[in-house]
């Protein structure tokens, strides 16, 4: 038996479903955060009430999910989302599989990708990860206010971006705004500022606010082609370029060298009790592209724990050398990183 309840208001709900010994029970409180609705906007949000009893059966465990209740553009009946509450922000994901919001954009369902060409989540994407960026150059300029690189073409690499991301602080969600542009019956739609969860990596689809007036500006950009714009915002941030492609490393003292073929690393060759040489290496993961300082700190706890490891290793003179191709490799070392 499923019982349902529509107020006739405008107001978000939050559905909790709770599963309680042999039964499951689905309810939502109303008004936990009250979604206003502007003027003529097709879309409008209401609060539901769902009460269910399943049939028995095997226990299982406890379940919980939030969900907003979506009405208008083209759903002929109200569409429950499950949302994410980030700092009291209700967000759902854009994907291109969500096949009931190409429903209400009213793209056609029945064929295998209703969002084949549609370029605007990979828009929000980048000027997501854009906005980001600026908030980690910001972070660096206080950090160190000196620094010539700081400005706003300085390039943030993907390594080491994680642990900037954390050391920056960033918001768990942030205001992105986003261009204008015009629809193709000639109508102009102005910028438009977007809440969105911020994210460290650049890979994910983006999370957005759920509100009528996100939705209205979707049903309208989803038509519009952002490939240029999305291009332009790839080359101002690169993915795949490495840290060691866009800062200076520090020099190394003998017998390390670095390894900047795929995971930059730093290596050497040692000669073991039976004469034969091999390699030791250890990868370095946490880089900045603009921290000389940091970088320097880590690369010299690294150098610390693998001359350490040499002097364990190698048999023979220090200033023994071999070519990198008579080394067996042993693959990467685990070294206890030294704190003073």
């Amino acid at each position: 038996m499923i019982s349902m309840l529509t107020p006739n208001i405008l107001e978000s709900t939050f559905g909790i479903q709770l599963k309680f010994g042999l039964f499951r029970y689905m309810f939502a409180s109303i008004n936990p955060a009250p979604i206003h609705v502007y003027s003529g906007s097709q879309y409008k949000s209401a609060p539901i009430v769902i009460v269910a009893v399943l049939a028995m059966g095997e226990q299982s465990a406890w379940t919980c999910q939030l969900q907003m209740v979506i009405k208008g553009g083209f759903l002929k009946k109200g569409w429950a989302v499950p949302v994410t509450v980030v700092d009291d922000v209700p967000c759902m994901t854009l994907e291109k599989s969500h096949r009931e919001l190409a429903r209400a954009f009213g793209l056609d369902v029945n064929v295998r990708s209703p969002f084949q060409g549609v370029t605007v989540f990979d828009y929000i994407k980048c000027a997501r990860d854009s906005k980001v960026d600026d908030l980690l150059r910001e972070h660096l300029k206080k950090e160190d206010p000196m620094a010539e690189t700081t400005n706003s073409q300085q390039i943030i690499a993907s390594e080491g971006r994680t642990k900037l991301f954390m050391d920056a602080k960033v918001p768990a969600t942030i205001e992105v705004t986003l261009e204008a542009f015009t629809c193709g019956d000639g109508v102009e739609v102005p910028p438009f500022e977007m809440t969105v969860v911020a994210t460290s990596k650049r890979l994910g689809a983006p999370q957005v606010q759920v509100c009528p007036e996100v939705l209205e500006w979707l049903s309208k950009a989803h038509k519009h082609d952002w490939s240029a714009r999305i291009k332009s915002e790839e080359r101002a941030t690169p993915k795949k370029r490495q840290v060691s492609e866009v800062c200076d490393l520090p020099e190394l003292q003998k017998p390390l060298k670095y390894q900047k073929t795929g995971k930059l690393a730093i290596y050497f060759n040692y000669r073991g009790q039976t004469g034969r040489w091999s390699r030791v290496q250890k990868k370095i993961d946490d880089l900045l592209s603009s921290c000389p300082q940091h970088n320097r700190s880590v690369i010299d706890n690294i150098s610390e724990n693998l001359m350490d490891l040499y002097s364990q290793y190698h048999h023979g003179e220090h200033g023994d050398l071999c070519g990198d191709d008579e080394a067996i490799d042993e693959g990467d070392k685990t070294c206890e990183s030294k704190t003073e």
